[in-house]
């Protein structure tokens, strides 16, 4: 099975910015095919811990924290789900847009970052090949992704928002779905 962390610029109420291809990883094939891994992602850890990582990129720069908002925590954990049904990684898919749901979770001004990888599976990233096998690898290589692109990082870094929410989905074909919206 190949195996590919593929990010899709941050969006911020303005449109999506377009990485440069540089920010995209390339496909490898995983040396572990059709295994079943014994343990499984807890996915409530790796949303805190992503956001505990957002917070620490943000307080390096002397930047304000961004606090938890359940209602952002939700539209995120329902979009990742409907990536995943889906099948696609996509900031708008039928029936949902990222003002939609920011909208949803009752904020006026906020943005959006979404990205897809792999648990138990090899995956090459900028920085070499990774094998994620727990909370905290994942949400480190998740927000070290998003920190190497500048559409994204501009969204975790923007000092206006003061909010933000994430959400995980695992496929059990252990593909990873992530979402994390910010608001002002």
């Amino acid at each position: 099975m190949a195996a590919v962390l593929v990010l899709i610029a941050g969006q911020a109420g303005f449109g999506p910015i377009n990485s440069p291809q540089e920010q995209v990883v390339s496909p490898i094939s995983s040396t572990v095919s059709n295994v079943t891994e014994s343990a499984e992602i807890n996915k409530t850890q790796v949303e805190q811990l992503v956001h505990e990582e957002v917070n620490q990129r943000r307080s390096e720069r002397g930047l304000s924290r961004l606090s938890e908002s359940t209602n952002l925590n939700q539209q995120s954990r329902l979009h990742s789900d409907d990536m995943a049904s889906h099948d696609e990684l996509a900031h708008d898919l039928p029936g949902s847009t990222t003002d939609e749901r920011l909208s949803q979770a009752s904020c006026l001004t906020g943005g959006e970052n979404v990205a897809q990888s792999w648990v138990f599976e090899d995956i090459k990233t900028e920085s070499g090949t990774e094998y994620l096998t727990d909370e905290e690898e994942l949400a480190k290589s998740l927000t070290r992704q998003w920190m190497n692109s500048p559409g994204h990082r501009e969204n975790m870094l923007r000092t206006r928002w003061s909010e933000t929410g994430v959400g995980i989905t695992i496929t059990d074909e252990n593909k990873v779905y992530a979402t994390q919206m910010f608001c002002a």
